[in-house]
């Protein structure tokens, strides 16, 4: 199985990006392929709602910077993890306007029965939070299965660490959580 992670954090060496790699770690040991995008790495900008997606005057998106071969990378993966921090109750800006991007994935949404390129394709989630998970993390999750639900993707879990103050927080127990949920990633594709 193909995995592109998309670890949306501004920091390559965070917290975000240390629990990443230990649910990378489990699927790589369950014998996938994982290919981390790091959103710093791109220049993305925002939708711009031109509707030329939906007009079929363009290959996915009117905006030809690096969000299209993200976009194309996310439809070639077999599976989807985003990884993001906490940012004012929500998904820090950039991985935010690619999530906003998406949107060019999904055709004739005016149908009852539209479609989207990720029908079915399985998304999982990875959360950091310097606060608690009520009222803060769990913002994320709501906005990701609704995301996933428009996408007819399947919601494939989310992995959410609170309380993440800084690199001692990440102890063996917050490893053996983000290997356990990288196995049961990588059983959604057997």
């Amino acid at each position: 199985m193909r995995v592109m992670t998309l670890l949306g954090s501004p920091r390559t060496a965070g917290n975000t990006a240390r629990v990443l790699t230990w649910v990378e770690e489990a699927l790589e040991a369950a014998g996938h392929t994982v290919n981390r995008h790091w959103i710093g790495d791109y220049a993305v900008a925002g939708c711009r709602e031109c509707h030329a997606c939906k007009e079929g005057t363009v290959e996915l998106c009117s905006i030809y910077d690096d969000g299209i071969s993200l976009l194309r990378d996310i439809v070639a993966a077999d599976l989807l993890i985003l990884a993001a921090p906490v940012f004012c109750w929500g998904f820090p800006g950039p991985l935010k306007t690619v999530l906003d991007r998406m949107y060019c994935l999904a055709d004739d949404i005016d149908s009852e029965n539209y479609t989207t390129q990720l029908t079915g394709k399985p998304i999982g989630l990875v959360v950091t939070a310097g606060g608690p998970e009520k009222d803060n993390a769990d913002l994320l999750v709501t906005g990701y299965k609704a995301m996933a639900d428009y996408m007819k993707a399947v919601a494939a879990g989310a992995l959410v660490i609170p309380n993440c103050t800084g690199p001692e927080s990440l102890d063996a127990s917050v490893a053996a959580r983000a290997r356990t949920f990288g196995q049961q990633l990588a059983a959604t594709g057997q």
